[in-house]
């Protein structure tokens, strides 16, 4: 997250969406007084040896605050007044990044499991349970929201980087933004090139219906899904064809994963009725996904 007086601009950041590297781009034209929040050990490295923002000046504030929660910390004058920023991306290709970055964190920790772990249980695991890892495209809705509404002014659309971001330059007055992020780069390297968003949906197909079925569920709730998943949806059909299964086996399937939703969500409530412990409650959770993400 950036909140900087010197050009009068709040960037929003959500997970996956190149937010890490813009963050580095965008603070090598922030201000003494701006507020900067860190990335990681190997973001703050870079940004460190590029000489953009040092590391002894940044804020202690989480990097991922949602945008409700970045309106209370400035006052009325400022939320209102200042160019709110957020970068997006469309729902199936951040599925695919949000599996493979998980998927190094897990190795990275000795506890990766690839029998276990797979691209479709890591869809299901967030239908299912709503869980939404760090990476989780609801999660980001939650953040980038306020009161149902988009509460950023300019979107910087993943699949239109370069375009939106040159419109950005423009607009704030920061020449050489656009050229300062693409030297940057962190975090690349994470999702083989292999697995692009057509690849991956034409061996998936059960969980593109699953990613469908979330977003309809939440197409009323959040701004941003009426107006930009279901040009994506259209986009990526036309590409892999809509004609795996017929309607009946489509139905079937999703209403017996929402049953599924419905009896974690009552299993849930009921522990937390009877005060049941957390460590217990946590077993509990793994082996009901060990049993209906088989």
């Amino acid at each position: 997250m950036i909140i900087s007086h010197k050009l009068k601009l709040i960037y929003i950041k959500l997970y996956k969406v190149a937010g890490s590297s813009f963050e580095v781009a965008l603070s090598k034209y922030c201000g003494e007084n701006d507020i900067v929040t860190s990335i990681d050990k190997d973001g703050d490295a870079l940004r460190d040896s590029l000489g953009y923002f040092p590391s002894s000046r940044l804020s202690k504030l989480a990097g991922h605050l949602a945008a409700p929660r970045i309106k209370l910390l400035v006052s009325p004058d400022i939320w209102n007044n200042y160019l709110k920023v957020a970068s997006v991306r469309n729902p199936y290709d951040q599925h695919i990044s949000g599996y493979f970055f998980r998927e190094r964190k897990l190795k990275d920790n000795f506890c990766y499991d690839p029998a276990r772990y797979s691209f479709s249980w890591y869809v299901k695991h967030n239908y299912l349970v709503d869980f939404d890892y760090d990476s989780g495209f609801m999660n980001n809705m939650r953040r980038l929201h306020d009161g149902g509404k988009i509460a950023a002014d300019f979107l910087i659309r993943f699949e239109h980087l370069d375009e939106d971001i040159k419109k950005l330059e423009k607009k704030i007055n920061c020449l050489g933004l656009l050229q300062t992020f693409q030297d940057c780069g962190v975090k690349k390297g994470i999702r083989p090139e292999e697995a692009s968003l057509y690849e991956m949906y034409s061996k998936h197909p059960r969980e593109k219906l699953i990613i469908d079925s979330m977003y309809y569920e939440n197409i009323n709730k959040y701004e941003f899904i009426g107006k930009y998943w279901l040009t994506y949806k259209a986009e990526l059909e036309s590409a892999i064809g809509n004609n795996v299964w017929t309607l009946g086996e489509k139905l079937k399937y999703v209403y017996s994963l929402r049953f599924l939703k419905y009896v974690w969500w009552l299993i849930n409530k009921c522990m937390r009725v009877l005060f049941i412990p957390q460590k217990a409650r946590i077993i509990l959770k793994a082996q009901y996904l060990r049993f209906f993400l088989r």
